[in-house]
């Protein structure tokens, strides 16, 4: 029996599963009206049983056998011909004939053995109306139209076809509004109609029902069962050959339409206009869902059978029948975070993934994510838990729902519920688990509850390497209801875990092979399947937590129990109660903290103040347009994404491990970007921390730890492009907050306070070192790689196992980058702004005279012709450029010289982008390079190690799409920066949710691209600059609503088919509620711009602080 599994999130769209294509390797190619299609819009496509692939174009329906194309168009002199070139549909039926539906609800029928069109009527009236089509389990189709009837064709030997039609004139259907043909067990067809029903077996029709208005049904067995208009379900019982009624939704919902259903299990599950309703097959009662709260919802099945339920709302449920998959989120917003899946699966830590983690998390484990933070219910020989893993019990109903720092997870088993709703609190430095537990049943139910968490021993690389120390060092202490883990408390730490529970306990254990038993596992621990915790106290090997909890409910009634997992800090003097060597940890503050929620009532107000947090943090930016996907993902997804990224960089994800990477240089100033309008002085100091990771000469250490501050030495330096990352993100933080203080701030170098100087000349050393590192060519040095850190034109690594960022010279005396050529005007233009506000007028025009140079250099040593080179290896070669065998275009270039406008006036920034969009386009996106490298170059470095279509080879970055996009903007083509937006956009492919496979609400970092097998297959979400760039995409440059130096600029470049929109910007203090206006449906150009009841000249509203709500109307032309 397949899992039930039912996994709710608000305000998104799609998840994805891979399509698996095993060892076969797949090749592309583009074919155009060159090659032989009759136009290149491709409307639909299909592939029959021979293997052809069928195209329907706007100029006719090609046939492609693998080299050519042969191409049908209508003929109006024959009437068998294909009946209208706008095609909506194509089946195969079992007798091979190609069935081709069309938008003006006329049928054609292509034989594939005799490749010919045919009269499948056989009478000729081939131009009677149908809009969809059935094949029955003995190869007759059925075609039915919702005011025309049915019509049944029967093949014959010859291969032609007799037909039957069934109409209300010809006294076969009561009426002629058909709403369904379906078949049941036994081969027997259904004809469902708005005003009866019949039935159709060995070709003898009967009218079974002449009153009734049936809207669907569903085979069930060896009988069927029907669903009318008004909630009745009606049950045709094989055995007695009778309609019978078999209930209403009436009696549990009142009056009720419904509006869609699908086959679960035994339950036939209704949706309706007011709810859900499951009709239990084997009871015959009707049920309220409940794990679903959708009303007007309808339903699509996907090729997996697992079901998608929408409601045109922005919310989408999707029912996993049969696969699992970790859709996961981030609670915390400062210091204290956790990753959470939809399974309970994942881990905390304080501040840092590697050096304070609280709890366990075994990546790439079997099975899948089976470490979390969860909750067992034990009753009678039933385990099960809220959210499915890791026992994997099948439940009755099971839900998660994924909220802005919140997660909650639903299950039901055998009448028992349990609610499960994790946050971290705003403030504080704990997870809250609030566990509500109800009796839906007429008894009263004793049943056990248990918890577990395993702790890690804090540092998270040596708890999972060095087992020669760690299985001696695990301490616990337990008072009452509350579990401590002080492993390393009693010398070198001052911090322990609390892990507590706000009731009497019946047990506990502390000890983790105690709790599971020899050679135990997660999914059914020993002392749950006994029923009876040991009271085990850890003494080195594997501290866990776990509370016993004995629980009585009476009929109906709930209890909520609040479990907190927290970190505890103490100062070295109060670290001990008494005298240290007793060894009694100072309670206190974990006593405070473990007061704070421990009523159900204190854990609702916590969290409602997080939500009251986080709907005013997303009240600072809000559109709202014709496009409810735009909306949803600049309004929610775009800035909680954003905001994750900037508190994680790229440390701890799904994929990311929390002990590698640290906070980025490079990302964490990108990360600025799309962040600094929700928190500008949270942002203030992250500027300030990465500046402090700076060499004195400019250039910085690619990574830090959040914990230390201090830079990573094992990845050190020599990333040509961080320095000017830096300029960048303060641009973006004086533009939001007009705050030039920061420039005086005393900032240290390599976080050494002697060293300091103001953070202004931290700024100028950033510029500086770019313009003292030029190549032969006076392009800038790349070093170990700019920000493609696979492009390593240093590095020349022969070995396995050596680092391709680290191993060789960090710095080479001829590979040059293009990319950061283009950063250095775009952003050294900015540097330039700040210069001369802080009256640096003499470094202002050193700074304008060497961003001329460049733009000048650039156009001479990196214009390859029709786009921007990519780089000049070690060997002075070219790198993107036509002259290339594979690699000869690149993404980065193309997107950042654009942006920064060089060759605009000549033409060269149209060209980058028609050639972006010729030889880079897919339908999944942009991808990074074309061709890919088919062979390892050593002086290329990781980049052409990869697979092609894989990652930086040519696969979809989803971060450097938005470039593309941002560039389209620049050159005014609005449409274009909407299709590259819209095109990696989670609330905007839905129609792909089998291949992309990651979370359908936030970005992934890769996709792979046209060359690899799995195209279109995302990796890696969640932390990646993509969430930033996209955000500043379509708010500051689709939108056009971007801050400047002296005033809030609105210049949008949207596509022409908006009529505009309306937003609110909170800008210094300062509301602006903008209103765009599109009458002549323009893509870019503002006619007028009104604030206030005065007309302003420009695009830029100037900055005036006195008042505090400004109207502001643009009408674009």
């Amino acid at each position: 029996m397949a899992q039930r599994r039912i996994l709710l999130f608000t305000l998104f769209m799609t998840l994805v599963f891979n399509a698996a294509y095993g060892g076969i390797e797949l090749r592309s190619k583009q074919m155009r009206t060159s090659d032989g299609l009759p136009n290149n819009s491709v409307r639909y496509l299909y592939q029959d049983s021979k293997g052809f692939l069928w195209l329907a174009t706007l100029n006719g329906l090609s046939r492609y056998d693998g080299n050519s194309f042969l191409t049908f168009r209508p003929e109006i002199a024959d009437k068998v011909s294909w009946a209208d070139n706008r095609i909506y549909d194509l089946t195969e039926d079992k007798n091979g004939f190609l069935w081709i539906s069309t938008t003006p609800e006329l049928f054609s029928c292509y034989d594939l053995q005799r490749a010919c069109f045919v009269d499948y009527t056989g009478t000729g009236a081939l131009e009677k109306n149908y809009s969809s089509i059935f094949v029955a389990a003995n190869g007759d189709v059925w075609l039915r139209h919702s005011g025309n009837g049915c019509l049944r064709m029967v093949h014959q030997k010859d291969r032609q076809m007799v037909s039957t039609e069934f109409k209300t004139e010809r006294g076969n259907l009561p009426d002629n509004r058909v709403q369904f043909v379906n078949e049941d067990a036994g081969g027997r067809i259904w004809i469902g109609t708005q005003r009866g029903l019949v039935s159709v077996s060995d070709g003898q029709y009967k009218v079974e029902d002449r009153l009734l208005h049936f809207t669907s049904s569903l085979a069930f067995k060896n009988d069927m069962y029907f669903l009318t208009a008004d909630g009745d379900i009606y049950c045709y019982q094989t055995t007695k050959q009778k309609l019978t009624k078999v209930g209403s939704l009436s009696a549990v919902a009142g009056k009720t339409s419904p509006t869609g259903n699908f086959l679960l299990n035994d339950k036939w599950v209704i949706l309706t206009n007011t709810g859900v309703f499951n009709y239990d097959f084997n009871t015959r009662k009707i049920s309220v869902d409940s794990g679903l709260n959708i009303r007007n919802g309808e339903v699509i099945c996907d090729n997996h059978g697992d079901f998608w339920i929408y409601n045109h709302t922005g919310c989408v449920t999707y029912i996993l029948a049969k696969n699992g998959a970790r859709w996961i989120n981030y609670l915390g917003s400062e210091n204290f975070f956790s990753l959470i899946s939809n399974t309970c699966g994942g881990y905390s830590f304080y501040k840092d993934a590697k050096l304070l983690r609280l709890t366990r998390y075994r990546y790439n484990n079997v099975p899948l994510d089976s470490n979390g933070h969860y909750y067992y219910v034990k009753d009678g020989d039933t385990i099960w838990n809220p959210g499915w893993m890791p026992s994997k019990t099948e439940l009755d109903a099971y839900s998660c729902r994924h909220g802005m720092g919140y997660s909650v997870f639903k299950g039901t088993k055998n009448k028992l519920t349990a609610e499960l709703t994790s946050f971290v609190p705003v403030g504080e430095t704990c997870e809250v688990g609030k566990l509500s537990l109800t009796n839906e049943s007429n008894e009263t139910r004793n049943f056990s509850v248990f918890s577990y968490v395993e702790f890690c021993l804090w540092n998270a690389m040596d708890d999972m390497t060095n087992f020669q120390r760690n299985f001696s060092t695990g301490e616990v202490e337990i008072h009452g209801s509350a579990l401590y883990h002080k492993t390393e408390y009693r010398e070198r730490r001052n911090h322990y875990a609390v892990y507590a529970v706000n009731a009497p306990i019946a047990g506990f254990d502390t000890d983790r092979d105690s709790f599971l038993g020899a050679y135990g596992e997660n999914s059914a621990p020993e002392v749950v399947v006994n029923g009876t915790s040991k009271n085990s106290v850890a003494s080195g090997w594997a501290p866990i937590g776990s509370h016993h909890l004995e629980v009585s409910l009476a009929p109906g009634e709930t209890k909520t129990y609040v479990f907190v997992l927290g970190y505890v800090e103490n100062p070295i003097e109060e670290k001990w109660v008494g005298r240290a060597e007793d060894g009694v940890i100072n309670r206190k503050r974990a006593d405070e903290l473990l007061s704070r929620f421990n009523t159900a009532e204190k854990a609702d107000a916590a969290l409602v103040k997080l939500k009251d947090y986080w709907n005013e943090l997303l009240s600072h930016f809000t559109i709202s347009s014709s496009e409810e996907k735009l909306d949803r993902m600049v309004n929610i997804w775009h800035q909680y994404q954003c905001m994750v990224t900037f508190n994680m960089s790229r440390s701890a994800s799904y994929f990311e491990s929390g002990i590698g990477r640290g906070m980025g240089f490079r990302d964490s100033c990108q990360d600025l970007l799309g962040f600094v309008h929700l928190i500008p002085d949270r942002a203030r100091e992250r500027i300030l921390d990465i500046a402090a990771t700076q060499f004195e000469d400019g250039s910085a250490y690619h990574q830090y730890q959040p914990l230390t501050k201090k830079g990573n030495s094992d990845i050190g330096s020599g990333f040509n492009d961080d320095p000017l990352w830096l300029i960048a993100g303060t641009a973006a933080y004086i533009k939001e907050t007009g705050d030039y203080s920061i420039l005086d701030e005393m900032t240290p170098y390599d976080s050494d306070a002697s060293k300091a100087t103001t953070f202004m000349e931290h700024l100028r050393r950033s510029f500086h070192y770019t313009m003292e590192h030029l190549g032969p060519h006076n392009l800038p040095l790349i070093g170990r790689a700019d920000w493609n850190d696979c492009l390593n034109l240093n590095c020349f690594s022969t070995e396995p196992g050596e680092s391709f960022q680290t191993f060789g010279p960090s710095e080479g005396p001829n590979a040059e980058s293009v990319f950061i050529a283009g950063m250095f005007v775009r952003y050294g233009k900015d540097y330039a702004a700040i210069c001369r506000h802080q009256g640096m007028t003499e470094e202002a025009e050193l700074a304008e005279k060497a961003i001329a140079e460049m733009e000048k250099t650039v156009m001479d040593a990196g214009w390859d012709g029709e786009w921007y080179l990519r780089a000049y290896d070690h060997y002075k070669n070219k790198i993107g450029s036509k002259e290339c065998e594979d690699g000869k275009i690149f993404i980065e270039p193309q997107g950042f010289c654009v942006m920064a406008e060089i060759g605009l006036e000549e033409g060269c920034c149209l060209k980058a982008m028609e050639s972006v969009e010729k030889y880079l386009d897919t339908k999944y996106g942009i991808v990074l390079l074309q061709p890919p490298y088919h062979r390892y170059h050593v002086e290329l470095g990781e980049i052409s190690s990869y697979p092609p279509g894989y990652k930086e080879n040519a696969g979809i970055f989803c971060h450097n799409n938005p470039w593309i996009s941002i560039a389209e903007t620049v050159i005014g083509r609005g449409n274009r920066a909407w299709q590259v937006y819209t095109r990696t956009c989670p609330a905007y492919i839905e129609d792909i949710s089998e291949i992309h496979r990651t979370e359908p609400y936030v970005y992934s970092q890769m996709i792979a691209g046209k060359d690899a097998p799995n195209f279109g297959e995302a990796k890696n979400s969640w932390l990646t600059g993509t969430a930033a760039w996209t955000f500043l995409n379509v708010s500051q440059f689709i939108l056009g609503i971007r801050p400047d130096y002296d005033g809030l600029t609105v210049d949008p470049c949207i596509p022409s088919k908006l009529d505009g929109f309306t937003a609110k910007r909170d800008f210094r203090g300062v509301s602006y509620h903008i209103t765009v206006k599109n009458p002549n449906h323009v893509e870019k150009g503002v006619l007028s711009m009104i604030v206030d009841g005065q007309p302003v000249e420009g695009t830029t509203i100037p900055f005036s602080a006195e008042k505090k709500d400004v109207n502001v109307e643009v009408t674009m032309g």
